[in-house]
């Protein structure tokens, strides 16, 4: 019923939805949102600041790759910490 309900309403609609009314209470929400977001963000926070990078290469340098795969699995060993509990 609800994917119906999207597909009639069509793409217009949650458009000048989106405009018209989530403008005004888009600031509200995240602000609302922020200890949430933080409180949830923390362990991942955390973690970047301990994850040791290998030194960085020149500009385009595939060496540079093995810094974003520490990050990367640094960042799935928190998600998959904090699923397991």
């Amino acid at each position: 019923m609800f994917a119906k309900g999207v597909t009639k309403a069509g793409d217009a609609k949650w458009a000048a939805k989106a405009l018209s009314v989530g403008v005004r209470r888009y600031p509200e929400g995240v602000t609302a949102a922020k200890d949430d977001y933080k409180g949830n963000f923390a362990p991942f926070y955390d973690a970047l600041g301990k994850v040791a990078l290998p030194a960085r290469a020149p500009r385009g340098d595939p060496r540079n790759l093995e810094r974003v795969k520490a990050i990367t699995q640094t960042m799935r060993q928190v998600k998959e910490q904090l699923l397991s509990k």
